[in-house]
């Protein structure tokens, strides 16, 4: 049994917070709950289907648009069936988990961490239903959806750190500045200098990745033993603020998250956490 999700009054004190923060429990299933709930199910419906007839002429038919709905919500059911049926198990020791959409996720149980620390099953837990997240759920970078759910951050003034958020840079990227060291174009220090910028651009890359965003969001809700439709409020966030990376240990992969929603995008965060369906 999941414990009982928050109240709806957002004069809801910190003692209640602390009392249904950190969710011990499954949070893969946790999440499967929030789907299968009308209120969260339809508003992601909603937003799947707003993005599919923004890519439609604007005279669009309310014939069409009920067709649209329809298979979408087909589409959605689907896949919630089979995104939950399993997990992949993964044995790739530099990367905990991955997943996209349609997929099922694999989480690599065997994976350390960059401080060379193997992860609880907590953090496993968290990872899959993040994944599975990634799974069910995908906006297109020209979507209105995804203008919205940027419009709750702000990544312009976030200082990555990368060497300590674990981004890696490609393969061809780190052949050419060993080759600039190598035919002393420029010095080691140097190299390093400009593999951190790159790194610094994969990290905002990949920060500002809608479909990071929303699964954050998700992890969130799943703190809070959010099993339903229930209203993420201003106290939610600052108590996760506060607590979230302590609590969970996940300090790399939340903290530029926390940082970007600032006091100009909170209120826009807040309403597309409560609305998108998450």
């Amino acid at each position: 049994m999941f414990k009982e999700g928050l109240a709806k009054n957002p004069s809801e004190g910190i003692n209640s917070l602390e009392k249904k923060a950190n969710y011990e429990g499954d949070h893969t299933l946790l999440l499967l709950s929030r789907l299968n709930n009308d209120g969260v199910k339809n508003k992601l419906l909603e937003s799947i289907v707003r993005q599919h007839i923004s890519f439609y002429p604007q005279n669009i038919s309310l014939e069409q648009v009920d067709k649209i709905r329809k298979q979408e919500e087909i589409n959605l059911n689907e896949r919630i069936k089979e995104v939950f049926q399993s997990t992949q198990v993964g044995f790739n020791e530099k990367k905990v988990g991955s997943g996209g959409f349609g997929q099922t996720g694999t989480v690599c149980s065997f994976a350390k961490s960059i401080e060379d620390h193997s992860y609880s099953q907590k953090q496993l837990n968290i990872i899959e239903a993040h994944e599975k997240g990634h799974g069910i759920r995908t906006f297109s970078v020209k979507s209105p959806i995804t203008d919205w759910i940027k419009s709750g951050f702000d990544f312009s003034k976030i200082s990555f750190a990368p060497e300590e958020l674990g981004m890696e840079l490609g393969q061809e990227q780190k052949q050419i500045i060993q080759d600039r060291i190598r035919f002393h174009f420029i010095t080691e220090s140097e190299g390093r200098e400009e593999k951190n910028e790159l790194l610094k651009g994969v990290a905002k890359d990949y920060f500002e990745t809608c479909d990071e965003l929303v699964e954050r969001m998700s992890q969130l809700k799943n703190y809070f033993c959010m099993n339903g439709d229930d209203n993420f409020t201003q106290k939610h966030l600052e108590y996760a603020r506060k607590n979230y990376i302590k609590d969970t240990g996940f300090k790399r992969q939340m903290g530029p998250f926390f940082d970007a929603i600032t006091k100009k995008t909170e209120k826009n965060f807040l309403d597309v956490i409560n609305n998108l369906g998450v």
